[in-house]
């Protein structure tokens, strides 16, 4: 039972940090193309 438990956790977990992550990955993205330049 836990186990099947785990991986749905993990993948709310996941799809929570995309939605954070999005911003963040454009900023990251942003400043690597300026330091690239």
């Amino acid at each position: 039972m836990s186990s099947k438990n785990q991986p749905n956790t993990m993948t709310k977990m996941r799809v929570l940090f995309a939605d954070d992550e999005l911003p963040a990955r454009e900023k990251l993205s942003h400043q690597l193309s300026l330091m690239e330049h």
